[in-house]
């Protein structure tokens, strides 16, 4: 989600039954608490998770990415719904083993990172993962 397509979520959300975004960065949730104020209902907001190919997502081992959580919970005009993480990285892998090491990978950085949130206090509602590799 980049700052000039915050409109573009805010609208779709107020024309869909249910809309969910995902995020991955502090400026990406600036952006869009920052005009939160248009809303008539909270808006989901999922987390995107770094597992492993380095593109996007958020670090799972960074403090900071817990308090992003926060943040959001916090945040009265969105709600939490939890996280999700793609291994983009699955599409270039040379063998099945490589593509079950990524799915592997997916699966465990961001249940961890759910199970470390929860005992933390955070409700996770759900975990997405998969890339059409790794779940074929």
């Amino acid at each position: 989600l980049t700052p000039d397509k915050v409109d573009d979520v805010l609208a779709l959300h107020s024309r869909l039954e249910r809309f969910t975004v995902m995020v991955d960065h502090a400026d990406q949730v600036t952006a869009l608490l920052a005009r939160t104020e248009l809303l008539r209902t909270p808006l989901r907001v999922v987390l995107g998770v770094d597992c492993g190919y380095h593109r996007d997502g958020c670090d799972p081992h960074d403090p900071a990415s817990v308090a992003l959580v926060r943040t959001l919970c916090d945040a009265a005009a969105v709600r939490f719904d939890g996280l999700y993480t793609h291994g983009g990285h699955s599409y270039g892998a040379a063998s099945s083993a490589e593509i079950v090491a990524v799915g592997e990978a997916e699966r465990d950085v961001t249940t961890r990172f759910a199970e470390s949130l929860r005992a933390s206090g955070i409700e996770v509602p759900t975990v997405g993962v998969g890339s059409t590799p790794t779940r074929s």
